[in-house]
């Protein structure tokens, strides 16, 4: 009997050779492709990270000052009372506050917050320098950076004791 078909789709396609056969794995195209993209997020990532180097610190104002370890200075171990460095530490900073308002509207100023860090003791007799630094100083905000130093016996090398950053607030 015939085959009869009313139409020209009816037809089966002819079974064509395979021309290539591809037996690599499908995974890795893909691989590639997310290191790639991988390796040039984190380059950005890098990129967008790196911030570039601080310039050197410019102070507004300095005051630097020093005092002798009495004895009436220290507490029952012996060493110098933390009270007595935050004493000075705070008046130092004050001192280069008021030197930075010279010239300003703003007659005094009051401190709004400290941090302190306590390094060593020191000990009766020791000759303790007091440095302070305005770094800077954006509207009524001032920000103190003190550094408390023991001087040697010989006078050649000095010996971190205490530093401490001050937050003062001007008033007019």
């Amino acid at each position: 009997m015939a085959d009869v078909r009313k139409n020209h789709w009816d037809v089966p396609a002819p079974e064509l050779p395979p021309v290539f056969v591809d037996n690599r794995p499908k995974w890795r195209p893909r691989l590639f492709a997310f290191l790639f993209v991988l390796f040039f997020a984190s380059i950005l990532y890098f990129v967008s990270t790196v911030r570039p180097a601080a310039p050197p610190v410019r102070y507004v104002a300095r005051f630097d000052s020093g005092f002798v370890v009495y004895p009436r200075d220290t507490n029952h171990m012996g060493t110098l009372f933390g009270g007595k460095t935050a004493e000075e530490m705070d008046r130092a900073a004050g001192i280069a506050v008021r030197r930075a308002l010279y010239g300003t509207k703003y007659k005094r100023a009051v401190t709004a917050s400290t941090a302190l860090t306590y390094t060593r003791p020191g000990n009766v007799g020791d000759l303790v320098l007091v440095s302070a630094v305005v770094t800077e100083q954006a509207g009524r905000k001032l920000t103190v950076s003190v550094t408390v130093q023991r001087e040697s016996s010989d006078g050649k090398t000095l010996t971190a004791l205490a530093y401490g950053q001050f937050l003062f607030v001007a008033l007019e």
